[in-house]
């Protein structure tokens, strides 16, 4: 290849490399004003609230030892659940080999985390059981 075709190649490639460059700032700068809305700062904010509030509750209630069974969950459910839980607590889907079921529910009356609230259901001796409602 000729030096001078090789230099229009390379200052070629050059400017679209630049220009690609130059929109993926402009799209990024768009985006970040765009995530930055007061609407979807308050969103984020009641999410994090949220979590935040069941995540309270899940400790009041289980341990980072016992394994935890979600009683038929919604999808919804199961995936609320699973991020409040899934990273300190053993899952299981044998109501059998766990030690505690977790249940999300959701009421309009005492403390909830935006209408929504934890609740077990421990085995006791003697065939009793314990529910607790959780703690924010």
């Amino acid at each position: 290849m000729k030096p001078w075709l090789r230099a229009a190649v390379a200052a070629v490639v050059g400017l679209l490399a630049i220009v690609g460059i130059a929109l993926t700032a402009v799209h990024a700068a768009r985006s970040e004003s765009h995530l930055a809305t007061p609407a979807l700062v308050h969103s984020a904010t009641q999410s994090d609230a949220y979590f935040e509030c069941l995540s309270t509750q899940a400790h009041s209630l289980v341990s980072a030892h016992d394994i935890v069974y979600l009683p038929k969950p919604t999808l919804a459910n199961w995936v609320t659940l699973t991020k409040v839980i899934g990273g300190w607590v053993r899952l299981t889907l044998r109501p059998a080999s766990s030690t505690v079921a977790l249940a999300l529910l959701h009421s309009t009356r005492g403390a909830t985390c935006q209408g929504d609230y934890l609740v077990t259901i421990r085995r006791q001796s003697g065939g009793r059981a314990l529910i607790s409602r959780g703690r924010s």
